[in-house]
């Protein structure tokens, strides 16, 4: 059964056991009963919105609907729906049936908005739908570029339609947010406003007249960037739209002036501009951040500089943006595939050069050969045409949208090199793209720049046809048979191994690949005289370029050794006459066959026979490198099957002895050598030496760094370094515990480095150790991947335990502004809200909003927090319940005196606002002084063990007083 057929039983099933649960108590199960459907509303929610189950979604709703639901849970129901259409909007791959379920969405929220005015729901039910109507409307603007006369008219009035609602709506919201003091509501106006922008500038572009529309979009926009200021990341985006603006209006100068800004911050394109702005020193998630901006600014620099006929100063641009790309790693989002797109434009129209490597980082342009020429740059890997690089950007970006908007510009891109009179793409360029695609296993992609190669060879010289025909189809026929279409990918081996033969590179390659392939045809069509009789002519091809007696054995013997019929590859195996290049690989896989029939006695001694008796007679010595790499090869099965049937039986001290120089011996075995590393590791941790198994894993950080099993090596020695911690702390012996755990923390980080699929807990065991470590960049770095890989896999694994570690990283970090980002939405704030955030929570957020004191107290230092009036009588509210729900019976120790603190404190923030506020702090203090008799509140410093705590009271008495 598919995993979404088994969710699909496992939802009703629950849905059904809810309805059918009868009443027992009446109050009680009001309030029980309230608290499932609330459950389950956001579990359809979750179901749309985070898996695009959107079927299911439907389902649990049409469950609830047959319920006695009250008015409000009704309304919530309503609001439910509107979410679970716009989640299936925007998860619908069909383009035409997403525009129309765009429309539904939209118009189930005004239906919503009209029908509950009164409703606690509005405010949410406001905010999606105008990000919903910013969505719209900016995909019918791009789909208006798709279509003309009456169908264009059609779309114009749709987007007038939709875009004029929304507008009224989003104005009012952003009056109400007028005077916003905390920066949540700075940040949700200036969201609205960036919207407000964005939807005058879809009217304006859609009106006969936009004259009113571009005036308010500036207006709003220039007031955005005022109120944000400079550097912030909504001034940006403001500075962004309105170089689109200034597009619209063929303002073309004041366009790249925006654009031109935002890109030299977040993507500075000298090395004097990248040391002014740090980027060196910048995290690569900060780059990220940057990066996001740059895709959407780039295209406009780009477009500007171009339509005011400045084309060096665009193509700058435009190569800038390609090799930063390239050299720093980045994912192309839409955004930045429209940036590509504008680059490859301002290529074909500069109709110059391009000099340097593809993946270096160093392309610039030439508008003539001979100026490319003099800075050095030569040669079909140093030098092109603008126009060979262009077709390369506008393919990339073909091959990554398909069936949206993006590939039909890019298509359009690449018509028009295409149809340029007297334009041939190189060769090599083709082929260098191709062949880059088939070794990042793109197969699919990779054949289609091939057989463009091979279309273009049919108008070349045959001298030329000689040179790329036989490497191109061995290309393809390779890239067929790894997606497993043998048929196809004989029949393009052939026609390399019938027409092309005479290249020395890739004669023996063809004939093998035509071999294997046809052979593997053959095996799946049983009896087809047509296969038969190809399957012999491969034979005798394979046979006339120069492979050795007995190949086609070994192959036969390989073919069904693939196929796990390990008695017949035996028998094959064995037929391979000695002196032939793969007669003792034979040998040693007749006796894995004996392994893999699980005889291990006989394999065993075969495996030992080969070793230790044909191996060591002089008479059988290699006498070329051929068969020296086979003999390497060989003893390196042998050798490593020994040592597996020792693990396998526990005995490790032959397992030592296999493998102990096992990676030194046979250092090309990539495959054997870190797995027999492994099983090394496990013998030495069996026989009880901890430090010979470090050594082993030592060594395989050097010589295989990045490969699976050393991260998987590590983790054996993180479970023994994690047996003698606990040993350590239960002894009481705390600088070995910590020694321990430095050590477990750097064999878990490599450990999860090199995992083939990350594993959340594996990730909070790393982060949790470099946080009692203290070591808070560290932690900082793995907490953020746990919530990048499984943020939306275990959300709430994530919320629970994730996000709060990461706030309190934060902190401790001082970065406030963002621990406050990260802890806020975990804090439930209203009585409506179910959710129950842990002590150490709320305590890291209210930490984040009153901020707090540093130094002995005798040095006083403030770490300011996010403040807000409403933050800050919140905040005060939780600690005055933490020093309640603890203080019955813990008063008067030493956490219970630092909460009393941190709520004085507290009080004493809220006071800056609310002046009422600081005579609580005055009074908290001075009812300890009075409860301990003591106006110096000695028993703090007795009771904390110093007198810091003590010190920092009596300074906030002194500046409430």
């Amino acid at each position: 059964m598919k995993p979404a057929a088994l969710l699909r039983l496992a939802v009703l099933s629950s849905v059904a056991t809810l309805a059918a649960t009868p009443p027992a108590h009446a109050a009680s199960d009001t309030a029980e009963s309230s608290r499932l459907v609330q459950s389950e509303m956001e579990f359809a929610r979750r179901l749309a919105s985070r898996f695009a189950y959107v079927e299911l979604a439907e389902e649990v709703i049409a469950s609830l609907e047959s319920r006695d639901l009250n008015d409000s849970q009704l309304e919530g129901l309503g609001l439910l729906k509107c979410d679970v259409y716009a989640s299936a909007a925007k998860a619908e791959g069909n383009k035409d049936k997403r525009l129309e379920l765009y429309g539904s969405a939209i118009d189930s929220y005004r239906k919503f908005l009209e029908d509950h005015s009164r409703s606690d729901y509005i405010p949410a039910a406001q905010k999606s739908y105008v990000d919903l109507v910013n969505q719209y409307g900016r995909i019918l603007e791009m789909q208006l570029e798709e279509v003309i006369g009456a169908d264009a008219d059609a779309a114009r009035a749709t987007i007038k339609e939709v875009v004029d609602g929304g507008l009224e709506l989003i104005t009012d919201l952003i009056d109400d947010t007028a005077g916003a003091t905390s920066q949540a509501d700075k940040n949700e106006r200036w969201r609205l406003m960036l919207y407000q922008g964005q939807m005058l500038l879809t009217l304006a572009n859609v009106a006969d007249d936009g004259t009113y529309f571009f005036s308010r979009a500036e207006s709003t926009l220039e007031s955005l960037a005022l109120e944000a200021g400079d550097t912030s990341v909504y001034t940006f985006n403001a500075y962004l739209l309105l170089a689109r603006v200034k597009m619209a209006q063929s303002l073309y100068e004041e366009a790249s002036d925006f654009s031109e800004y935002v890109v030299s911050i977040v993507l500075p394109d000298n090395d004097e501009a990248r040391q002014l702005q740090g980027w060196d020193d910048l995290t690569f998630e900060e780059k990220v951040i940057r990066w996001s901006l740059a895709e959407q600014a780039m295209s406009l620099v780009i477009e500007a500089y171009q339509l005011q006929d400045d084309l060096p100063t665009a193509c700058h641009y435009a190569l800038h943006f390609y090799n930063m790309w390239k050299t720093e790693g980045f994912d192309i989002q839409p955004q930045g595939h429209l940036s590509l797109l504008a680059a490859a434009r301002a290529l074909v129209d500069s109709d110059g050069y391009v000099g340097g490597t593809l993946t270096g980082g160093n392309l610039a342009w030439f508008a003539t050969p001979d100026e490319m020429a003099s800075e050095g740059f030569s040669g079909n890997r140093n030098a092109r045409s603008a126009l060979d690089l262009a077709l390369s950007i506008a393919q990339t970006v073909n091959d990554a949208n398909k069936g949206n908007t993006l590939q039909t510009r890019a298509q359009k891109v690449i018509s028009e090199i295409i149809e340029r009179p007297g334009v041939v793409v190189s060769p090599d360029i083709l082929f260098e793209a191709a062949q880059g695609d088939y070794f990042a296993k793109d197969y699919s992609r990779a054949i289609r720049g091939l057989k463009t190669i091979l279309a273009q060879l049919d108008a070349r010289d045959e001298a030329t046809q000689r040179i790329y025909a036989p490497k191109v189809l061995f290309h393809i026929g390779d890239s067929l048979r790894k997606l497993e279409r043998p048929l196809e990918a004989a029949m393009a081996f052939r026609d390399g191994a019938t027409k092309w033969q005479g290249d020395p590179d890739y004669d023996e390659k063809i004939a093998n690949g035509y071999y294997r392939a046809i052979g593997t045809a053959r095996t799946e069509s049983a009896n087809d005289p047509l296969l038969e009789n190809l399957y012999l002519e491969a034979e005798n091809i394979l046979r006339n370029v120069g492979s050795q007696t007995g190949t086609i054995t070994f192959r036969q013997a390989d073919r069904a050794y693939a196929s796990k019929d390990y008695n017949e590859a035996r028998k094959r195996y064995l037929e391979v006459e000695e002196g032939s290049n793969d007669y003792e690989k034979a040998v040693v896989k007749a006796a894995l066959c004996l392994y893999k029939l699980e005889d291990t006695v006989n394999a065993k001694a075969e495996f030992t026979r080969y070793l230790d008796v044909y191996v060591q007679d002089p008479r059988t010595k290699p006498v070329d490198a051929t068969k020296r790499s086979v003999r390497e090869e060989s003893m390196a099965i042998a050798r490593f099957y020994l040592g597996r049937i020792a693990y396998s039986a526990g005995d490790w001290a032959e397992v030592i002895k296999q493998f102990e120089t096992y990676a030194k011996d046979f250092s090309e075995q990539t495959d054997y050598a870190p797995t027999a590393m492994y099983m090394l590791t496990k013998a030495h941790l069996s026989s009880g030496d901890l430090g010979a198994a470090k050594r082993v894993v030592a060594a395989m950080r050097e010589q295989f760094g990045t490969h699976e099993r050393t991260g998987l090596t590590s983790l054996q020695i993180f479970d023994a370094l994690k047996a003698e911690q606990e040993e350590a702390e239960a002894s009481g012996d705390t600088e070995k515990a910590r020694a321990l755990k430095e050590q477990m923390a750097d064999y878990l980080r490599l450990a999860n480095a090199l995992a083939s699929e990350p594993s959340f807990n594996n990730m909070r065991k790393e982060s949790t150790l470099w946080i009692e470590l203290g070591q808070w960049t560290e932690a900082e770095t793995v907490l953020n991947k746990i919530v990048s890989q499984f943020g939306t896999s275990q959300a709430d694994d994530v919320d629970r335990f994730v996000r709060p570690d990461l706030g309190l990283v934060l902190l401790e970090l001082k970065r406030v502004p963002e621990a406050y980002a990260v802890l806020d939405p975990l804090i439930p704030k209203e009585e409506s809200d179910t959710r129950k955030a842990s002590s150490i929570t709320v305590g890291s957020w209210c930490r984040a909003v009153t901020g707090w004191l540093e130094g002995d107290g005798t040095t006083i230092v403030e770490v300011p927090g996010t403040g807000g009036l409403e933050d800050l009588e919140i905040a005060t509210g939780f600690l005055r319940k933490l020093t309640d729900s603890e203080g019955a019976s813990e008063k008067y120790t030493a956490d219970w005196y630092q909460l009393k603190f941190e709520t004085a404190y507290a009080y004493w923030q809220w006071g800056k606002d609310d002046s009422e506020q600081t005579s609580n702090a005055k009074v908290l203090i001075e009812n300890l002084q009075s409860l301990t008799a003591d106006t110096r509140l000695g028993d703090v410093a007795d009771k904390c063990g110093n007198d810091t705590l003590q010190r920092r009271f009596l300074w906030l008495l002194d500046k409430v007083r």
